[in-house]
Formats: C-alpha cells, sequence, structure tokens
C-alpha cells in the first residue's frame, strides 16, 4: 500500500497525441494493407511479471485470460551481460533494442554505446509514438525506449534525453526531473518550445 501511495501521488506529464502512423503517411502509403501488417504496436511490459504471475490467470480467475488470445507465446532469458539476475535497466534495453547490457544500462550496449530502440527505429518510419508509466517516466522501464546512458540513476539526463527525443505523447511520474532540477534547467519551457502540450496534475494522497 505504501508503494501504491508513492506511485500515485507522483505528478503527471502528459502530452496529448496519438500513436501510430500519421493520417500523411496513411495516405501517402500505397502498399495494400494486409490482415497480418499492424497499423499499430503496443508494447506492454508488466514489470517483474514473470512465469508465476502468467499462471495465475489461468488457474485462479473465474474467467478466461486474455493470454489465452495470443497465438503465439515464447521465454526468453532475461540474464544481463553482467550479472544472472537482470534489473529493469538491462532488462528493458533487451526488450526496446533486442540487444543484452550489463546491469542498470539504459540504451547502451556492454561498451556503453548507444543502441537504437524499437521507438526510434519506429519514429524513423513515420509512426506516432507514445510512452505510459504507473512510475516516474525516467524510471528504467520507460527510459529504456528512448534515452542512453550508463547507468539508471541520471534521471535528470535520462529526462533531458526525453525532450531530445520528441516522443509524440508520453504520461508518468518525475515532475522534478524537469523542473527543481540541479542544474537549473526548465524542461517544461523546453517542451513548450516544441509545441507540446503540457498537462500536468498533482493528485491528493489517499486519507489512507
Amino acid at each position: 500500500m505504501e508503494n501504491l501511495k508513492k506511485i500515485i501521488a507522483l505528478s503527471v506529464i502528459s502530452v496529448t497525441m496519438s500513436c501510430g502512423k500519421t493520417s500523411e503517411e496513411k495516405q501517402n502509403n500505397t502498399t495494400e494493407v494486409t490482415e497480418k501488417e499492424p497499423l499499430n504496436i503496443i508494447f506492454m511490459v508488466g514489470d517483474g511479471m514473470g512465469i508465476p504471475q502468467v499462471s495465475s490467470a489461468f488457474y485462479f480467475g473465474e474467467h478466461t485470460p486474455n493470454f489465452k488470445q495470443f497465438e503465439s507465446i515464447g521465454l526468453s532469458r532475461t540474464s544481463s551481460t553482467s550479472h544472472l539476475i537482470t534489473d529493469s535497466a538491462a532488462g528493458a534495453t533487451a526488450f526496446s533494442t533486442g540487444e543484452k547490457t550489463y546491469k542498470r544500462a539504459i540504451g547502451v550496449s556492454s561498451d556503453t554505446i548507444a543502441l537504437p530502440t524499437i521507438l526510434e527505429q519506429l519514429k524513423e518510419k513515420g509512426y506516432q509514438t507514445g510512452l505510459i508509466s504507473l512510475t516516474s517516466i525516467t524510471h528504467a522501464t520507460p527510459a529504456a525506449y528512448y534515452a542512453h546512458v550508463e547507468d539508471r540513476d541520471m534521471h535528470e539526463e535520462i529526462a533531458k534525453q526525453l525532450v531530445e527525443a520528441e516522443v509524440d505523447f508520453f504520461a508518468g511520474g518525475g515532475k522534478k526531473y524537469f523542473q527543481n532540477r540541479e542544474d537549473g534547467l526548465h524542461l517544461y519551457d523546453s517542451l513548450k518550445a516544441k509545441n507540446y502540450k503540457l498537462d500536468t496534475l498533482e493528485l491528493s494522497k489517499p486519507d489512507t
């Protein structure tokens, strides 16, 4: 419950745009769309979710779980290049780039070289992109899709890279990394200068 309080008490930063190909891209795309060609891609990460959590949906739920609708399922070895047990940073980097890296690394290889992420590659192909996080938008899991830093705790640098990444929509906590920064930068102003529409909301703490 205490962790839940911390999450819902965070500020929310959101930029109002949709995800998927732009209307102009759709009009200019002469390739015939088939049933197997997705118009949009949604990558959902259940942070810390493993086989026990998925199994519980089948054995303890009253209804058929949505997992049963998937035509294909698979398993992955989540160890990082430096540790047998990975963390959110190395794990999400493997998801977003297809390459393993060392523990605590965000969007970089074991040699700290920036790796192209799926979000960045889709952006180049004309897709609109978005990120939603239940914790800080600079947390290791969402950050691995747009940032490239040597350590997951470099929150201010990660926030700065989010502004530069030009993600079309993002929502999550972490207001202090955009406004109350040690370097004195006001990243809200930087976002507005890029024509982002900001909607910040201070959520009240629950009574209990």
